[in-house]
């Protein structure tokens, strides 16, 4: 973590001063911080800081990159103020001065925080004596005042969707001096549409053309209405957590992907292998990886994230002790950031798949994580396996036509007719031989058939 605090005297080479009064001009950053404090802090939280009582204040920004422009206009605005500013990581915080700051505070020294994760950066010492928190939000109002005071002139037809996915340096980069209000909102706009695209893998099929069946389906239905809720900024819409669960090779992670295709939604799929895979697998390594994924999740909100493999974390209630010493904080760690992309409320749907649910730490699990699980099993019937069949045909045979030549398809029986050949060869392979209930009932052939025509109501397609 990055712990600084600014000076309270700063000293200045006259020799540095530039002679071009072009520099001396306040750049974007610095009137946008100023704007945006003056704008969070109501008269009641200024005068409280400039009192002598010892004041906490945290002020929670955006992300990372805005923390040390905040610093400075904190202490621009008030010079006595004590100003740290906390970014990075959980360890970084544990490294955090934290008893030169609360000799600060003895001395009624007001201070302020500066970081965008109080919840996880914020030493135990301090997160439970603050008075104020701040949270600092900026919006097309606080953009057009910035606009304003670079260009003169207030900008027209700036929309709060223009500011999606911007971080302060794409803000700065947007709105410059010898622009126009229209430059400076034609450039906000293109960098929020480059920041928020989503590129459609069109290889990835459409949810309402898999062929799902009993618990997957419904979740799909139910996940296709959440997921619009959350992209379109619905209030209330943060879902719970789902934990997809079957047998290896049910399309747990088609499913996934085929969601978020199907919200055209960007994708972003990780798992504990790969934090090993990617890093030196040493502690620190995986845990940074693991923050990095969550990190980028809630960056790129609304997202769909999938975590695969999930029971690659090992239960701590099953872990012998000469494991436990390891795996504990990367567990805790998984834990930690699932709990961080929650409290966020970033509009994320949060996916994890796993072969072996039984096997999954009990924590992970639980109502408010992975509460929701969703079992994705194989065929159960001749109506689901007719269907599968029918989304993965059966290679026709070889013959004597060249590879590239066109197959006549006789208005589509042809396939239909090694379809009928597959499911034939399974049923005398004993597929449900031994089973009476999947041995087709009367009227099961019609019903076949009535699939085979594309007859059948499917109910994602209305999405």
């Amino acid at each position: 973590m990055s712990h600084d605090r600014e000076d309270d005297d700063e000293e200045f080479d006259l020799d540095l001063i530039p002679d071009d009064p072009k520099m001396l001009r306040p750049t974007t950053d610095r009137i946008l911080a100023d704007l945006a404090l003056a704008e969070a802090l109501s008269p009641k939280v200024r005068a409280a800081l400039a009192g002598d009582h010892g004041t906490v204040v945290v002020i929670r920004v955006p992300t990372a990159a805005w923390a040390p422009p905040i610093a400075s206009a904190a202490k621009r605005l008030n010079p006595q103020l004590t100003v740290d500013r906390l970014v990075g990581s959980q360890r970084g915080a544990r490294e955090m001065d934290v008893g030169c700051t609360i000799e600060e505070l003895t001395r009624g020294r007001s201070v302020a925080l500066v970081t965008h994760d109080p919840q996880n950066l914020l030493p135990p010492e301090l997160a439970a004596t603050v008075d104020v928190t701040v949270d600092l939000v900026p919006d097309r109002r606080l953009l057009a005042d910035v606009i304003e005071r670079i260009t003169g002139k207030r900008p027209r037809g700036l929309k709060d969707r223009d500011l999606r996915g911007l971080d302060l340096p794409d803000i700065c980069a947007a709105i410059r001096r010898g622009s126009t209000p229209s430059d400076c909102t034609r450039r906000l706009r293109a960098a929020s549409q480059k920041r928020t695209a989503v590129e459609i893998d069109l290889s990835v099929p459409h949810l309402r053309n898999l062929p799902l069946f009993g618990e997957a389906e419904a979740w799909a239905i139910e996940a296709m209405r959440e997921g619009t809720a959350l992209k379109n900024g619905e209030a209330g819409a943060q879902p719970e957590y789902t934990l997809l669960a079957g047998p290896p090779g049910t399309g747990k992670t088609l499913l996934a992907r085929s969601l978020a295709r199907s919200l055209e939604l960007p994708f972003f799929e990780s798992s504990v292998a790969q934090w090993f895979g990617r890093t030196s697998g040493h502690l620190d390594g995986v845990v940074k990886a693991a923050t990095a994924f969550f990190d980028l999740l809630a960056a790129s909100a609304p997202a769909v994230g999938f975590l695969d493999e999930l029971d690659a974390g090992p239960n701590r209630a099953r872990m012998s002790s000469r494991n436990r010493d390891f795996w504990t904080p990367v567990v805790t760690g998984l834990l930690l950031e699932i709990d961080r992309l929650r409290r966020s409320g970033s509009p994320v749907l949060l996916i994890a798949a796993t072969n072996h649910a039984d096997a999954l730490d009990a924590a992970l699990v639980r109502a408010g994580r992975f509460g929701r699980h969703v079992l994705v099993h194989p065929p159960r019937s001749a109506d689901d396996l007719c269907r599968v069949l029918r989304y993965h045909p059966a290679p026709a045979p070889a013959d004597h036509q060249g590879a590239d030549e066109p197959r006549p398809s006789h208005g589509g029986r042809s396939e239909e007719h090694r379809q009928g050949q597959s499911l034939r060869r399974l049923r005398r392979a004993g597929h449900d031989a031994h089973d009476p209930s999947r041995r087709p009932a009367a009227g099961e052939g019609a019903r076949r058939r009535r699939v085979r025509s594309g007859e059948r109501r499917d109910p994602l397609r209305r999405h």
